[in-house]
Formats: C-alpha cells, sequence, structure tokens
C-alpha cells in the first residue's frame, strides 16, 4: 500500500530524472499552474533555473485562447 508521501516521493524523482516534460494544452490553463511547476522543479532539481533547467515544451493552440 502506498502512502501519499511515498506516491510523492516517486513523483518527485521522475521529475527530477526527466529530460524533458511536454505539457499540452499549456495556454489552456491559468498561469499559477506554470508558476507552481516552476517552483515546484526548482526545489526539486535544486536548480535556479527556470523549471530546475528542465527543457519543458508548451503546446497548444494559442489562437483558441483569444476566442
Amino acid at each position: 500500500n502506498l502512502t501519499l508521501t511515498d506516491m510523492q516521493i516517486v513523483l518527485g524523482w521522475c521529475l527530477f530524472s526527466a529530460h524533458a516534460i511536454i505539457w499540452d494544452e499549456a495556454m489552456s490553463t491559468h498561469r499559477h499552474n506554470l508558476e507552481a511547476l516552476d517552483r515546484s522543479l526548482k526545489d526539486i532539481c535544486g536548480n535556479e533555473q527556470p523549471f530546475g533547467g528542465k527543457v519543458v515544451l508548451l503546446m497548444g493552440a494559442h489562437l483558441k485562447s483569444l476566442q
């Protein structure tokens, strides 16, 4: 049985070891979600570069958000 702490450790390890993060429909999400990802990756990776130095590919149709 995995506890919440165990799941957080596994998720943190996955984010730490990832080479890139692909976020689809990023243009339709609130900016606070991107800021939270940025802060979390900086903390997990111990790196103050944007997104903890990870490559983050933000995808989505930016023109949809203008409609």
